[in-house]
């Protein structure tokens, strides 16, 4: 599968917690096959991802960091989380 220009590292920044992974998950599929390093960074804590009733925004962003740190072991290379709270 040719995968266009090569790139020797890539950084994927994204906002909400589960955004790579449904917006570029493909790409970084093929980049990394390709031998791209790979990157992330999430700029927001996650606490607003959520539409349960009686959802506690600081419990939601425990939980959101925790799966992201979890997922950075599936992930091609560590990343950052920005634990910053919500931008939306």
């Amino acid at each position: 599968m040719s995968v266009g220009r090569r790139f020797d590292r890539a950084l994927v920044v994204f906002a909400h917690p589960d955004d790579a992974e449904f917006g570029t998950a493909g790409t970084v599929a093929a980049w990394t096959r390709a031998g791209t390093e790979m990157a992330y960074v999430c700029v927001t804590d996650g606490s607003a991802g959520s539409n349960e009733p009686g959802a506690v925004r600081e419990e939601i962003a425990r939980i959101r960091e925790a799966e992201q740190r979890a997922l950075s072991c599936a992930r091609p290379s560590p990343g950052r989380y920005g634990g910053s709270g919500p931008r939306s």
